[in-house]
């Protein structure tokens, strides 16, 4: 069942352990988050709406920072040196499935994928 969220925090796991990474909206009257609670293999569980923005941020584990490979339109780092495991997604009218890589910020070695969802 799809449910909302006030934010969602998603355990990524990987060789270094479990990163998380926590999404939450910008604006909480429009960019709405959802999760799927007991999703089916393969089905992607975590949703987030077209025309939204949200702020994500990575958790350090042992000394090692995560981001997001890729630099887009969708997918914005930020340019704050105390700040590289943060950033901005913003859906604009892109609906459907994004892929996102996840690297180790400093060495830039991808370490897992994550799959989120753009709905209407």
């Amino acid at each position: 069942m799809l449910k909302r969220r006030e934010s969602l925090n998603i355990p990524i796991r990987c060789q270094y352990g479990v990163v998380n990474l926590c999404i939450v909206p910008v604006n909480k009257e429009r960019d709405i988050l959802y999760e799927v609670d007991t999703p089916y293999p393969d089905e992607i569980a975590y949703h987030l709406v077209e025309g939204a923005s949200y702020q994500y941020e990575f958790e350090s584990i042992e000394g090692h920072q995560f981001q997001f490979k890729e630099n887009t339109e969708i997918v914005t780092r930020t340019s704050l040196p105390n700040r590289k495991s943060q950033g901005t997604i913003r859906t604009n009218i892109y609906v459907g499935q994004l892929t996102l890589f996840v690297c180790e910020l400093y060495t830039g070695k991808e370490i897992v994928k994550l799959d989120l969802k753009f709905v209407l």
